[in-house]
């Protein structure tokens, strides 16, 4: 508001053709005081003692833009505005109504004091006095509205984004806990039970219409692959049959990298899984390691292009940890299996031995 103010004063100055050297002066001078008063909001403070330093400027810089063009017959009255107008927004109106009375009765005596002290002067002086007091009432009354009604949105805004914030960290220990849970686990089910869970956290799907989002799990076994876990798809076999045609499956586990389709009820693969038709997208993720494939993620969502970059790589990156603790708990079970093959061998050396002490010769 105060830069309408200072903006105002040489448009007014040149249309009443009063400009002059020192008028100019005054308005450049005038620049100062709204600099210092913008200080502390950018500081997120309050002015303080420094707003009644900037409102004895402002007043004094008006009283002399009004001496210089002519007293009680300036055109730039309203420049005697700017000091209640700053002292109300901060301190309220009651202060806007006494800044206002006093640069009014100041400008008033100096009025009539270059006039003469002539009572004629009087009704003109009466008049713009009411104008300035009404004008500072109305101006420092809508500031206030507006500032109140910017400050609550600011104030909501704000609030919404800490919830937001709040809710980016519960979101970001949940995924911290998951994938601590899956890397220190030992076991294939407890990281199968875990991996669709993380991801569902991972796309921020708790809490949501988890409806749109389905999921579904593959690994690898004797047999080929077997559908361990899934997220809103109703399957009818749990095995998937390999198409020569190369579905979107197949490309994925063969190149070991993320593949995406639009149309999954088109995919020779991806169409023996009941409820991904409804999904216009799809993403599928391989669980593979080297030249060790473990098997595959697979996720659709019924909003075309889902799956953007951000949600790619972190589909991904999730699928390389789960990868690991596959492997992890895979070596452990081989680890485990070996080590009771070995002690049954063990165990079997012993009762030979102890037949054969038993049974020889005497």
């Amino acid at each position: 508001m105060r830069s309408l103010f200072l903006l105002g004063l040489p448009l007014a100055s040149g249309f009443y053709g009063i400009q002059s050297i020192d008028l100019l002066y005054l308005s450049a001078s005038w620049i100062l005081p709204t600099l210092i008063i913008s200080l502390p909001y950018l500081a997120e403070r309050r002015p303080g003692w420094l707003a009644w330093f900037v409102g004895a400027a402002d007043l004094g810089l008006a009283l002399s833009m009004v001496a210089t063009t002519g007293y009680g017959s300036s055109p730039l009255w309203w420049s005697l505005l700017m000091a209640p107008f700053t002292l109300g927004f901060i301190y309220g109106l009651p202060t806007a109504l006494i800044v206002a009375a006093v640069s009014a009765g100041i400008w008033s005596l100096l009025s009539l004091q270059i006039a003469g002290w002539q009572t004629t002067a009087l009704p003109n002086l009466g008049v713009f006095s009411l104008i300035i007091l009404v004008a500072s009432s109305l101006l420092t009354w809508l500031q206030r509205r507006v500032s109140q009604a910017l400050e609550d949105r600011f104030g909501a805004t704000k609030a919404s984004l800490e919830r937001v914030r709040a809710e980016e960290r519960a979101r970001a220990h949940d995924l911290y806990r998951l994938t601590a849970e899956i890397n220190a686990t030992l076991s294939s089910d407890e990281v199968i039970d875990l991996t669709l869970e993380l991801c569902y956290r991972a796309l921020g799907a708790k809490g949501k219409k988890t409806g749109y989002f389905r999921s579904a799990m593959i690994l690898l076994d004797q047999d080929g692959f077997h559908i361990v876990a899934t997220r809103h798809l109703d399957l009818e076999n749990d095995r998937l049959k390999f198409s020569a045609e190369s579905g979107c499956l197949s490309r994925a586990l063969i190149r070991g990298e993320t593949q995406f389709t639009l149309y999954p009820e088109e995919d020779p693969e991806l169409s023996q899984l009941s409820g991904l038709e409804d999904c216009l997208s799809v993403l599928v993720t391989p669980l593979a390691y080297g030249v060790e494939t473990y098997g595959a993620l697979i996720f659709g969502h019924a909003t075309p292009f889902y799956f953007d970059d951000e949600k790619r790589d972190m589909l991904t990156a999730i699928a390389q940890q789960v990868t690991i603790a596959l492997q992890n708990a895979r070596l452990y079970q081989e680890l485990g299996a070996e080590k009771e093959r070995l002690s049954e061998l063990q165990e079997e050396s012993r009762k030979r031995l102890a037949r054969d002490l038993h049974d020889g010769p005497t």
